[in-house]
């Protein structure tokens, strides 16, 4: 079996599932009510990051921020906007916080 990496989301009831190498589409918010919204009412960097796959054999990572791929790799929340705008950001919701 070839060397593979995942990401899991939630509990991993059946363990045996994980012995192979699968992809497992994820959906965690619907792009057209999230991105369409001001970068000040999106959440975190790390959330800002989709893949989108054609159906006839390409896969595309899409980076809304253009810093998400790079704060997930070195694990670092970060906010979608510039510094001036953290006020604004926060302001919105403070339950994004929390998350």
């Amino acid at each position: 079996m070839k060397d593979f990496h995942r990401v899991t989301f939630g509990i991993q009831d059946d363990n045996d599932r994980f012995l192979r190498s699968m992809i497992d589409p994820v959906v965690v918010a619907p792009w057209n009510s999230t991105f369409s919204r001001p970068r000040t009412q999106w959440e975190f960097t790390a959330n800002a990051v989709g893949i989108y796959d054609n159906t006839a054999g390409k896969v595309f990572l899409i980076d809304m921020t253009g810093k998400a791929l790079r704060d997930i790799c070195r694990q670092v929340v970060d906010f979608p906007v510039i510094q001036t705008q953290w006020p604004l950001w926060v302001s919105g919701n403070l339950v994004k916080l929390l998350r």
